[in-house]
């Protein structure tokens, strides 16, 4: 047998490791995602993986609902560790049934009920899903109206003159003046 480089062998070797990189990575359907490891269904007639590990963030995790697991809407990129198809591995997935929209710089943290934005300028805003979020009451706010009402001494039939003397005197006069003013970088539901 010659050791000699021909283009038959040449060929045979780039068939291998066109094997081998093609199973590195796959785009997948997930099957099932109880416990610790979940199942994939394959694209295109390949084989169900079974025992999938998901790797997932530090101090985040996540997992579709059933629903979309049902649907077919969670997907998940799956990694062969080495190329070869014995030891796969989930590094990311999504549910196509509910994406979200985000400006340049933004970050969210969602499901199919709530989400977490985290906006270019710095605010963060939580609210269930096509919520409107609003400014969030601070600490002093809080403090503010509980001061009124358990220094506030009721008369009778005053009309809540007494209670509106207070509270012109702790928040002040002026119409458009909104209690509690609330955090500008803080907004929720």
């Amino acid at each position: 047998m010659s050791s000699r480089w021909t283009p038959q062998k040449h060929k045979a070797l780039r068939g291998r490791v066109a094997t081998r990189i093609g199973n590195l990575c796959r785009r997948v359907v997930l099957a099932l995602t109880d416990g610790g490891l979940w199942q994939a269904d394959g694209y295109e007639g390949e084989a169900r993986a079974d025992g999938v590990e998901a790797f997932q963030g530090i101090g985040y995790a996540s997992r579709p609902s059933a629903t979309a697991v049902t649907d077919g809407d969670a997907e998940a990129i799956l990694l062969h560790v080495g190329g070869k198809s014995g030891h796969p591995v989930i590094v990311a997935t999504r549910d196509e049934s509910i994406r979200v929209e985000l400006d340049e710089d933004e970050t969210a943290i969602f499901n199919s009920q709530a989400i977490v934005k985290i906006k270019s300028d710095g605010t963060i805003e939580a609210s269930s899903i096509g919520g409107s979020p609003v400014a969030l009451a601070t600490k002093a706010d809080v403090d503010s109206i509980v001061k009124v009402l358990t220094t506030w001494i009721p008369i009778a039939a005053d009309g809540g003159a007494a209670l509106k003397t207070a509270s012109v005197l702790e928040f002040g006069a002026h119409p458009t003046n909104t209690v509690p003013a609330g955090t500008s970088v803080l907004k929720g539901e």
